[in-house]
């Protein structure tokens, strides 16, 4: 019995201990909004150099098939003028490849900023919609309170004229008697 116990804690433990690792190395993993533009950027830069760099094995490759194609037919060399051409494409390949990554980090980044855009004006609509509204709410219980005035003028006015008929009518039947 005294086992099973301690087999059990021992898996209790187990389980703590690796949720806490879990949740210490998402933590540890996790960028905040500033890591994660400097990290986008960093890729950016490195996509940009990559892409320089293919755009340079390129034009040598094609310049050494160039070189090559002037020579005269019998100095030239195929083999030579045949790896160029493959390794031209292949660099040309990588080279697309990379320009299609940066466009479409480019384009992410354009929508991220659009979107930012978007909520920033809707915040501003948001606030100017509450001023307005607040400005009618003051206005609504200005004349609610006007009218609440009114009203009790009103009803002062027509208790004094009903006392002053009351009292009229009581004369008039003084004097009909």
């Amino acid at each position: 019995n005294f086992g099973r116990l301690i087999g059990i804690l021992t898996a209790f433990w187990g389980v703590f201990f690796v949720s806490l690792f879990v949740v210490a190395l998402t933590n540890t993993l996790d960028l905040e909004e500033s890591e994660l533009r400097a990290f986008i950027l960093l890729r950016r830069l490195f996509t940009r150099r990559t892409l320089k760099e293919n755009a340079c094995k390129m034009i040598q490759s094609r310049y050494i098939i160039r070189m090559e194609e002037k020579k005269e037919p019998h100095h030239r060399d195929i083999i030579k003028i045949r790896q160029n051409q493959l390794m031209y494409k292949k660099w040309q390949t990588d080279f697309q490849q990379n320009q299609q990554k940066l466009l479409t980090m480019n384009d992410q980044n354009a929508q991220t900023d659009r979107l930012q855009i978007g909520v920033d004006q809707i915040l501003q609509d948001i606030e100017s919609i509450q001023e307005q509204q607040d400005f009618i709410n003051g206005s609504l219980k200005q004349m609610a309170d006007s009218f609440s005035q009114a009203k009790d003028f009103m009803v002062d006015r027509m208790a004094n004229q009903s006392q002053w008929s009351g009292i009229r009518s009581a004369h008039k039947q003084r004097r009909m008697s």
